[in-house]
């Protein structure tokens, strides 16, 4: 059996649902700013799968070039919040044990 107790899974379904309508909704509002008229399935893809659809989205849209400055201000945006995620918890752990 995968799932022992279901309970267990609700933060991370609700957490997911939360990064996928994120996702959408950054897509959408990015084309929109930068003169895509529709970006079609675009917005879904990132938000279904994002490791796949962002880039797609990336180099369908920006070309190789802007593509590529797209997908590094993401993985940098990506390693900051780990980062401040990280030193948060360290922080909470400090405090409480």
């Amino acid at each position: 059996m995968l799932i022992r107790n279901w309970n267990d899974q609700i933060p991370f379904l609700i957490h997911s649902v939360f990064i996928a309508a994120c996702l959408f909704i950054w897509c959408r509002l990015h084309a929109s700013e930068n003169g895509i008229e529709e970006p079609s399935y675009h917005p879904f893809f990132c938000a279904l799968l994002p490791p796949l659809g962002i880039p797609n989205y990336a180099y369908s849209f920006f070309g190789l070039k802007g593509g590529t400055i797209l997908l590094a201000k993401a993985v940098v945006a990506l390693l900051i919040t780990g980062v401040i995620s990280i030193l948060f918890g360290m922080a909470v752990v400090k405090i409480y044990v």
